[in-house]
């Protein structure tokens, strides 16, 4: 799937990421009890991976090896990783942060997902952290984080 060039986004993630793990041993999964406030909207499901930031890299084997980052042992590691490598570019880097919302789900569930990438005339790389929020309750599926990782982090 080829990126598409976005324009620089620069978000502030300081404050957000503040939580986030680096420690060597992995909490409990913990995601039945993040909870989105409203219908999923953008800033609710980036706001939810945020949320998710403890939630271990075992939760799925997609997320086992998936960070570049062999230390990253969270949800919160592999996203840091990810949003710290924007901006590592010049004047042709384009950096991105998306969330996929569907405008339809028949489902019991939306299936969401968060994309954070950068393309250059050199390389392009996406990390992406896919989960399931229950339209009953609004809180997150707990088995259901999928990590994947597109391109080389340079």
């Amino acid at each position: 799937m080829r990126l598409h060039p976005f324009p620089c986004l620069v978000i502030a993630t300081a404050s957000l990421l503040g939580a986030c793990s680096t420690n060597s041993s992995a909490p409990e999964n913990n995601a039945g009890n993040i909870r989105v406030a409203v219908s999923p909207s953008r800033h609710s499901v980036i706001a939810a991976l945020f949320a998710s930031s403890e939630i271990p890299l075992s939760v799925h084997p997609s997320c086992i090896g998936a960070s570049p980052n062999p230390e990253a042992v969270t949800i919160g590691d592999y996203v840091s990783g990810a949003l710290a490598k924007l901006n590592n570019g010049g004047t042709e880097t384009h950096n991105h942060v998306s969330a996929f919302i569907p405008v339809e789900s028949p489902e019991d569930t939306w299936d969401v997902s968060v994309t954070m990438g950068q393309s250059t005339k050199e390389q392009q790389w996406r990390r992406i952290v896919q989960f399931s929020i229950r339209k009953s309750d609004y809180t997150i599926e707990p088995t259901s984080y999928r990590c994947t990782s597109e391109g080389t982090l340079n």
